[in-house]
């Protein structure tokens, strides 16, 4: 089973995401993305996700959950994807240290193609092998 953490305030964004990765072999945990409490953080790291997605405010508003992830010692080598509508994803994503961008608007099949790309990657971090860094992904 592939534990998802999803950062997510919008609902048309959490529909989509619950659209595109809902499957058997999935668990989707939702948080608010909006303000990562230290309560939300310690049930996030309880879930111990093998995938984060992230929604990140088009003002950058919600940046410092990506620095309070990638600091602690139980998420900071988790893949993390970001969807955002920022006008500077791209340089934000490399800035953050993501391991994948999806720039919104995007197509359920775009978020499902972004998660999807470390699934194979999972068995091997299980194991204690860390992930590759993947290029950043930008919808087609």
């Amino acid at each position: 089973m592939v534990r998802i953490a999803c950062f997510i305030d919008d609902e048309f964004l959490r529909t989509a995401v619950q659209s595109a990765l809902n499957q058997p072999t999935t668990s989707l945990n939702i948080f608010a993305a909006s303000n990562l409490s230290d309560a939300v953080r310690q049930k996030a790291r309880s879930v111990a996700p093998d995938l984060i997605l992230l929604e990140l405010a088009a003002g950058l508003s919600n940046a410092h959950i990506v620095f309070f992830l990638r600091a602690d010692s139980v998420t900071r080598s988790i893949p993390i994807v970001v969807l955002s509508y920022a006008a500077s994803l791209a340089t934000y994503a490399a800035a953050f240290d993501v391991d994948a961008f999806v720039r919104l608007p995007a197509t359920i099949e775009q978020i499902s193609e972004a998660a999807l790309q470390f699934m194979p990657l999972l068995p091997a971090r299980e194991v204690g092998v860390a992930p590759t860094r993947l290029p950043l992904l930008t919808p087609s």
